[in-house]
């Protein structure tokens, strides 16, 4: 079995992220979204999302298994509330095979290194795998607050790590 590779997102990562982004956000949100948006409107903003690599002080990183990318990620260091983990998604046929751990670990490295010591992200409350993964990754959630993704009302919640220093994340398991 092939180790997983994290190394920064390049220009010709973009339409590999596009599709896997799409998959997941249609695969996640079915039932959540509305149908209407993850048709045609959501494939638009996943290719305005994805038009250029993310600059700095974003961070943005692959997970690559065998040659195929399994995974991405990307931070948003600067953000008013703390780093914000934006993205973090794994390919359906590669979950529990470690990328989506080694993605939020280098996250969390990456973290360290700006001198940072927390990070959080949004997930819909419906989304109960992601919620159940980061739960198990030491994320502690807030209540529930109403949101909106692309004008359709959702539930969602805060998922925050606040001393990422005291995460004993130890060696790369499957997730």
């Amino acid at each position: 079995m092939s180790a997983v590779l994290i190394r920064a997102m390049a220009a010709e990562d973009l339409e590999a992220v596009s599709d896997l982004h799409l998959r997941n956000w249609r695969d996640s949100y079915a039932g959540l979204l509305d149908s209407a948006f993850l048709g045609e409107p959501v494939v638009k903003d996943m290719a305005r999302r994805w038009a250029q690599v993310p600059s700095a002080p974003d961070f943005a990183i692959v997970a690559v298994k065998g040659g195929i990318l399994t995974g991405f990620a990307r931070l948003r260091v600067d953000h008013p509330k703390g780093p914000l983990l934006m993205n973090l998604h794994v390919d359906a046929q590669h979950r529990g095979t470690g990328s989506g751990r080694a993605l939020f670990e280098a996250c969390v490295c990456h973290v360290l290194e700006q001198g940072l010591d927390r990070l959080w992200l949004e997930v819909l409350l419906g989304n109960q795998a992601a919620r159940e993964l980061y739960a198990r990754w030491g994320g502690v959630e807030s209540e529930p607050f109403e949101d909106s993704i692309s004008g359709t009302p959702v539930t969602s919640v805060c998922v925050s790590w606040p001393a990422v220093s005291r995460l004993t994340l130890g060696p790369i398991r499957p997730s």
